[in-house]
């Protein structure tokens, strides 16, 4: 059995990281990591 990512929480904590980064790319990868990777429920 694999584990899943929990997704808001990696979102809830990247975000202020990539707004002091100034980097919204970074969100948008991630937001596209999401999509590649996250199992359906």
């Amino acid at each position: 059995m694999g584990k899943e990512l929990d997704w808001s929480y990696i979102e809830i904590n990247l975000a202020p990281l990539a707004e002091a980064k100034e980097a919204p790319e970074i969100m948008r990868a991630l937001a596209d990591l999401r999509a590649r990777f996250q199992t359906p429920r």
